[in-house]
């Protein structure tokens, strides 16, 4: 039984007593907001509403209408409504402006001069309608705060901005009614705006200002120089700052991505994976490609570039030259991590020339040997190299042995080996008087003998030393496991005259694609690093040729001339001549003159004058004289000491100063490899103009989907053919998991590269670390170069002297206790 609450009636079913309580007490589900009218039914609710108060309740027809009253919040159906309803509930006056233009362009002119002044924006929701039967256009503007944002906030990505969205949730009166016939254009224009403030940071740069800031970032003007423009003009006054002043870098690189400028045109897809595919495939339909191979798995990743220049400077200068290999990391965010291994030859000119780039996430034997065997086979011989240097890895010289064969002279890295060194003496020997004693002893072992012989047998009395004393005998184990048997890859008197001491060459070159090309921040896609590669070859072939064309002096010869300037400073009565081998001179040395460095004259005489590593006052050339001081003896530099004996010598006469004429060797050898460099300057830059067209496009973009459409699930493929650009996305194996990347921030910085440090910048730096502790240890230059005195106490030692050494480590002064 169901009573009645109020009149305490009876009844058998309970929607019986629910209709008594509605009829009867007036208990209505459905209640109008603005008089006392009620109902049971919605309908009839809408319907007393639309006829009677001329509005729609946001209670009943809620998300229906977006016209919302900014101040009571009451919906609409019609703009005409609410600006009846403003003017008869919020007694405010709507007045409509009437406007005639001449063509749209002028419209245009007056839209962007009004949205300026009032600091506001007009937008369209909804494209254009044809009415009076199709003779004219209508065009609707209104004001970018109204109505509610559309915004997912599950699984956003992006934070929301600081300042929050531009919309407001209701309708700003403010609007443009446009109407076009012909070349007429009319418009109704609403000044009044409503429910917000009018504020310069929620506009958006205009057309012209984009298209201003496009047109000088096109012309190769840097960021910086464009932001200290548009601020230099700038009011004072910040109240009446435009929106251009407001422009920051991001702003710039959105104009970079609409424009397609710079990277922008480097990317074919949104997806990495498939962007570096189109480019690939794009690249290997090229007749004379610069893909030797590419091969992409789940688990592996092999790309192999060199390009028509590579080919000919590796064949040019490869054979009996000096080749190194090195890899970097940084060059995108997909894990594993992708390395790019990167093959330089030395040219005459002493600098460093890429020939072969690598792209692997592996780092073992079985890839280099697939790089090299590929090179090889670009290249159609086999590189017979005098020196190969890598870094302490044994898989780039075991691999490079295999295919080409072993070099002359097989070294490492000095400040690889140097490094590691200094990691195990500080960690394996505790005592810090003995260790300070073994990292001097260990640097005159490894650069300050000259001799084999002599160096065979000071190595035998180090570790000797070692193996006897238990503080030592950690390091004494390592160091035998790890370096005994490639003695003849790091010490100085087994690299002679090889022109090689460190990777540098390749270190710069990598810090030059990091910092330069790719601006010092962290590289995310792998398609903008292949593209910043191509740049760099094409200005690699221009630096060439006008190194050539106009003889520019490089690092090499400027220490040539330099070497020439020091040599004035040496008196002849430092120089003497061999008695017995005429071709042998001794020159004291200038700081200490007991000592002695030796000049010998090779005979050699380079073909037809063409070496541009000589100096042509002194008749002197890196091939034809050798010195035993280390410029000359480990960086294959012209010393002062050779510039010295090659100046005095009486019976050849210096060669003329007119070093390059029109008919000298050298010139016309210039000419001809200006000639075959230029004819390889072909742009290999790929972007999405020089594929021709759509068609071309097509084809490459469904060559790439040929490889997933194996695995390709029946249910996607409506949606491929629907939507092309998507389709590569769809039409992955859906099974297979996702390319992890890191959580990297493109505009961050990447980690500052390591430097092989000078003397003098070691000498500043041991006076910070001595004044200031908090410098970390990867700062604190490695193997310090020991002085002159404990040059001589550590050779004591290593010649078997048996005296005590005791090492202060201040290097301040040192203690002798004989035994």
């Amino acid at each position: 039984m169901h009573q009645c609450d109020i009149c305490k009636l009876v009844y058998g079913r309970r929607d019986h007593l629910l209709r008594h309580q509605k009829i009867k007490h007036n208990e209505f589900q459905y209640n109008c907001d603005i008089c006392s009218y009620g109902c049971n039914k919605k309908s009839m609710l809408i319907r007393h509403f639309e006829n009677t108060h001329n509005v729609m309740s946001s209670t009943i027809k809620k998300n229906k209408s977006r016209i919302v009253c900014a101040i009571c919040k009451f919906s609409f159906k019609w703009y005409n409504d609410l600006y009846s309803h403003m003017s008869s509930e919020h007694n405010m006056t709507v007045t409509i402006e009437h406007f005639t233009f001449d063509g749209e362009n002028r419209f245009k002119d007056w839209k962007q001069k009004i949205e300026k002044e009032t600091r506001s924006r007009y937008v369209r929701s909804s494209g254009q309608r044809k009415i009076s039967n199709g003779s004219k256009i209508r065009k609707e503007f209104f004001c970018h705060r109204s109505f509610v944002p559309v915004v997912k906030t599950e699984g956003r990505k992006r934070a929301m901005k600081s300042l929050g969205t531009n919309k407001i949730s209701v309708a700003c009166p403010s609007r443009m009614c446009v109407e076009i016939k012909g070349t007429e254009v009319n418009v109704d224009f609403i000044r009044l705006h409503l429910g917000h403030k009018c504020e310069v940071t929620r506009m958006v740069l205009s057309n012209d200002e984009r298209a201003c800031i496009a047109g000088k970032l096109r012309q190769g003007v840097p960021v910086d120089r464009i932001m200290q423009d548009i601020r230099s003009t700038s009011n004072p006054d910040p109240e009446k700052f435009d929106r251009i002043h407001y422009t920051e870098k991001k702003d710039v690189r959105n104009i970079q991505r609409d424009f397609k400028l710079g990277y922008h045109t480097m990317k074919f897809h949104e997806d990495d994976e498939v962007s570096v595919d189109i480019l690939v495939h794009t690249l290997l339909e090229k007749e004379d490609t610069v893909i030797l191979h590419y091969n992409k798995s789940d688990s592996l990743f092999h790309l192999i570039i060199m390009t028509p220049f590579q080919k000919e400077i590796l064949k040019t200068l490869g054979h009996h030259n000096r080749i190194c290999i090195d890899g970097t990391h940084g060059m995108n965010a997909k894990k594993p991590k992708i390395q790019l291994f990167t093959l330089l030859v030395i040219d005459e000119y002493g600098n460093g020339v890429p020939v072969s780039f690598f792209f692997s996430n592996k780092e073992d034997t079985t890839s280099m040997l697939l790089f090299f065997e590929k090179v090889k086979e670009a290249v159609g011989l086999q590189i017979r190299a005098d020196v190969f240097m890598s870094d302490d890895a044994p898989q780039f010289y075991n691999a490079w042995e295999q295919v080409m064969g072993a070099p002359q002279h097989h070294l490492l890295c000095w400040w690889h080996v140097n490094k590691n060194w200094t990691a195990n003496l500080n960690s394996k020997i505790k005592n810090k008087e003995k260790r300070e004693l073994v990292k001097k002893s260990l640097y005159v072992l490894a650069t300050d003998i000259e001799n084999e012989d002599e160096f065979e047998v000071n190595l035998q009395i180090f570790l000797n030393e070692l193996q006897e004393d238990e503080d030592t005998w950690m390091f004494y184990t390592y160091f035998c496991t790890t370096y005994i048997k490639k003695k003849k890859c790091w010490a100085f008197c087994y690299r002679k005259h090889t022109g090689l001491n460190t990777n540098m060459h390749l270190e710069n070159l990598h810090k030059k694609i990091k910092y330069i090309y790719l601006d010092g921040k962290i590289c995310i896609r792998l398609d903008k690093a292949i593209h910043k590669l191509f740049d760099l070859m094409r200005d690699v072939m221009f630096e060439r040729i006008i190194k050539i064309a106009k003889n520019k002096p490089t690092e090499k010869i400027r220490r040539i001339r330099d070497g020439h300037l020091k040599s004035l400073k040496i008196e002849d009565c430092y120089v003497s001549q061999d008695s017995e081998n005429q071709c042998i001179w001794f020159v004291a040395s200038l700081k200490d003159p007991s000592h002695m460095y030796k000049v010998e004259n090779l005979k050699k005489v380079c073909i037809e004058n063409l070496c541009p590593l000589q100096c042509r006052t002194c008749n002197v050339c890196v091939h034809t004289y050798q010195c035993s001081c280390i410029d000359s003896r480990v960086y294959l530099n012209i010393c002062k000491h050779i510039h010295k004996i090659g100046a005095g010598r009486a019976n050849i006469s210096p060669i003329e100063n007119e070093y390059r004429n029109e008919f000298s060797p050298i010139a016309m050898q210039g000419e001809n490899e200006i000639i075959q460099t230029i004819n390889l300057l072909e742009p290999v830059k790929i972007t999405e103009h020089t594929i021709s067209k759509s068609r071309q496009e097509l084809i490459s973009k469904l060559q790439v989907m040929l490889g997933y459409a194996q695995s390709t699930l029946e249910d996607h493929i409506p949606n491929t053919l629907k939507y092309l650009d998507k389709a590569l996305s769809y039409m992955k194996n859906p099974n297979k998991k996702l390319v992890e990347k890191e959580n990297l921030n493109p505009l961050k910085k990447i980690i500052q590269q390591r430097v092989q440090y000078s003397e003098k910048k070691i000498i500043k730096m041991n006076v910070k670390c001595s004044q200031k502790k908090s410098i970390k240890k990867r700062d604190i230059p490695l193997l310090p170069k020991p002085s002159e005195n404990e040059i001589v106490m550590c050779r004591d030692i290593l010649n078997g002297n048996k005296r005590t050494s005791y090492v202060h480590t201040g290097l301040d002064h040192t203690y002798f206790q004989n035994e």
